[in-house]
């Protein structure tokens, strides 16, 4: 595997690694002196950091590019989600993701970096390069909330059904190919029972 330049800490065990949570549980009691009840988590849905993401993002796709105001947003969340001392640059973003090879499963390289297939094509290398550092931190930060899918659709990025063997093989089993019919999510059951067509599959 390659080396990061953002990476969530994996927490070990015999077989491999596994996430430590990023919601902590809590317990309600319905019944106190029995000690019954149910856990539950609680999910911010508009969150500050997600919201300078977006804005980053808005000024990386503008037509005339704000990288400088993009950057900004993206060092300000390193510094406060990382314990790197580097400074994130509009060079050193270019220099890491331009020289990092991107994600293939046929020959088994494993970066953040995957083929965007946007509707509206980049402009120039470095508007894609700034996408691939965004994204990348999207992905931690959104880390168990649902929102990569959001970001699989905006940018058609082709997704593998992965097989993870005990033995360490790993093999696709399925794949999200771009601009697949799936991407599409389908109509609830009583809008098609009611006579609307169905989203093709």
């Amino acid at each position: 595997g390659s080396v990061s330049m953002f990476y969530l800490r994996p927490l070990g065990y015999s077989s491999g690694y596994y996430l430590q949570p990023k919601f902590p549980r809590l317990f309600e009691y319905t019944d106190p002196i029995g000690g019954y009840g149910y856990a539950k988590t609680v999910v911010v849905p508009f969150q500050t950091d997600e919201l300078l993401l977006a804005r980053a993002e808005a000024n990386i796709l503008k037509s005339s590019p704000d990288y400088n105001a993009a950057v900004a947003d993206l060092s300000l969340w390193m510094t406060r989600h990382t314990r790197s001392t580097n400074t994130l640059t509009f060079d050193a973003i270019q220099d890491y993701y331009g020289n990092l090879d991107y994600w293939d499963m046929d020959t088994k390289v494993w970066t953040s970096k995957k083929h965007l297939n946007p509707e509206v094509p980049f402009v120039s290398t470095e508007q894609e390069n700034m996408i691939h550092c965004l994204l990348h931190i999207r992905r931690i930060e959104t880390t168990g909330e649902g929102l990569r899918w959001f970001d699989i659709k905006r940018y058609n990025i082709e997704i593998h059904r992965r097989l993870y063997s005990s033995a360490g093989e790993i093999r696709s089993l399925d794949k999200l190919e771009i601009r697949d019919k799936r991407y599409a999510i389908q109509l609830p059951q009583e809008v098609y029972l009611s006579g609307l067509e169905k989203n093709p599959r």
